[in-house]
């Protein structure tokens, strides 16, 4: 059975892009997966194509994560050299703007936008599916729904739908709850489960977990509001927290209650990543993280840092914290 080897991110949408790809291709091909960060795709990327054994595979695909020129530039001088042997395919699928100039590939597809609204990985590589007439009859109804939950987590939509929207915070939770192989397990036992009625919906049991998981929630946030400390970054008025847990929501519920605030910076020391959440409209987050390394949207984006960096950006802080009071 042919391999399909898929580089994807390691938040919702890039585990959605995982699931996806499992519940269209599994059986058919056997299906290998790489979370990645940005720190890492473009070594885990070359590695691939310099070590595998390629007639092993029949495609190759990357979602919800951008490469730098240098891979890029190797992934087409790569594509170029295999042209004749004719048994792999190699396909981008991304959303980030920070990510639109890799549209001068044949092999990316990079989308903001799909039906005039903001889209996600695991949206766009649906869509390439469908397209492609390779998803069951059967298995659209509750796939589509599971793609608008990821869609509308990614893209922040489900904060302006009420109670319509908070399925897509609790299947968020419900990852960082039960880690990433048990997510992949459950949804798509969930999905075999359901088939028949082609309806998504979480478990008694999942219910009851997430509420004693918001208690828990709600008196992290609050501690954590305690700690937050606001700078300048150049011309901007930054909050900034050390937080390991919730960076989406903790930014959102940072930035709402400190209009001031241009943005959020929450630093979480354990992964060394910093994350970065607004909810001004003028502001480009995704520019501001690729400066470095890093990348994502207008209004949520990251970027990791070094280890040795540790110890300068703490002095960084407590200096520029100090000089502000």
């Amino acid at each position: 059975m042919k391999k399909i080897k898929l580089f994807t991110h390691t938040d919702l949408d890039g585990v959605g892009c995982g699931i996806v790809m499992k519940y269209v291709r599994e059986g058919k091909n056997e299906i290998e997966i790489s979370h990645c960060n940005y720190d890492i795709i473009d070594k885990e990327i070359l590695e691939f194509l310099d070590t595998a054994d390629l007639k092993e595979y029949v495609a190759v695909y990357v979602t919800d994560i951008s490469v730098n020129e240098e891979t890029a530039k190797k992934i087409s001088d790569f594509l170029y050299d295999i042209r004749e042997a004719e048994y792999i395919s190699f396909q981008l699928f991304d959303h980030h703007k920070t990510a639109n100039w890799l549209n001068k590939y044949y092999w990316a597809n990079v989308y903001e936008l799909l039906d005039e609204q903001k889209t996600s990985g695991t949206e766009l590589l649906f869509q390439h599916f469908m397209d492609l007439g390779l998803v069951e009859k059967s298995k659209i109804p509750i796939l589509f729904d599971f793609v608008k939950i990821v869609t509308n987590y990614d893209t922040w939509r489900w904060d302006n739908m009420e109670e319509q929207g908070f399925i897509s915070k609790n299947v968020n939770d419900l990852l960082y709850i039960f880690g990433r192989d048990e997510f992949y397990h459950r949804m798509l036992s969930k999905f075999e489960d359901s088939e028949e009625f082609g309806v998504f919906c979480l478990s008694q049991t999942e219910k009851l977990i997430l509420e004693i998981k918001e208690k828990e929630k709600e008196n992290y946030f609050s501690y954590k509001k305690q700690s937050l400390k606001i700078i300048q970054i150049l011309q901007h008025k930054v909050g900034v927290v050390y937080a390991d847990s919730y960076p989406s929501e903790l930014g959102n519920l940072l930035c709402k209650e400190n209009p001031e605030i241009d943005y959020i910076a929450i630093i979480n020391m354990s992964n060394c990543t910093v994350s970065l959440r607004t909810v001004k409209e003028d502001l480009d987050l995704g520019s501001i993280a690729k400066q470095f390394g890093g990348g994502g949207h207008p209004k949520a984006a990251g970027f990791k840092f070094e280890e040795g960096l540790l110890s300068f950006a703490k002095s960084m802080f407590y200096m520029n914290y100090s000089n502000h009071q």
